[in-house]
């Protein structure tokens, strides 16, 4: 199942297609021109590059910022600082929701930009470490080897008061569906009982 919303208008759209494969999203994508925001699923990638820049990806924060939790305890000091900037981040698009588009810009502009380019330093300057080396192999090399790879993709919406620091809200709509799969399990079966019942009377 595959769930699109939209950042700018009221629109969730479900999807459902038999495979994992790129086909759904690529059908769906066909005539988009836009920012597409989603994890950093190789899919997407391929769609945007297809799309000869017509569609401009943006990668989502939480599932960057997930991947960098999730492995604080092998680098705790480290994770701590990396977790503490995704924080603040945080913090300003909570200030910035109830802002217009260009107001949300500006904000982003004066106070996540100068937090985006010291975690950029610190990535650097992380690679060139003599002592407390980050093991490109520990989940925690991985996590920040995943800022790295997509870094541009990650601070996309600090250039656009449109775009969405994450795709949250389209999870939840999974979440939905997930929810929704438990409670209709026994749907069909409750309503042939209703039935034999009413045929037998």
């Amino acid at each position: 199942m595959w769930a699109y919303r939209g950042a700018t208008i009221p629109l969730n759209v479900f999807d459902f297609t038999v495979s994992r494969h790129r086909d759904g999203p690529e059908l769906f994508f066909a005539d988009y021109k836009g920012i597409l925001v989603g994890d950093c699923w190789s899919g997407f990638e391929a769609i945007a590059v297809a799309s000869k820049d017509a569609i401009i990806r943006a990668a989502c924060n939480a599932h960057a910022r997930r991947k960098v939790r999730e492995s604080s305890d092998t680098y705790p000091a480290d994770a701590a600082k990396v977790l503490g900037w995704y924080h603040e981040l945080y913090d300003i698009e909570e200030r910035g929701k109830e802002m217009s588009i260009d107001e949300r810009f500006a904000l982003r502009q004066s106070e996540a930009k100068p937090i985006w380019n010291a975690l950029e330093s610190w990535i650097e300057e992380a690679k060139l470490r003599t002592s407390q080396v980050i093991l490109p192999k520990s989940d925690f090399g991985k996590a920040v080897q995943y800022i790295r790879n997509h870094f541009d993709e990650l601070q996309r919406y600090v250039h656009d008061g449109r775009i969405p620091i994450d795709n949250n809200e389209t999870e939840q709509l999974m979440k939905q569906v997930a929810i929704g799969r438990k409670n209709w399990l026994f749907t069909s079966r409750a309503v042939s009982l209703g039935e034999s019942v009413r045929q037998a009377s």
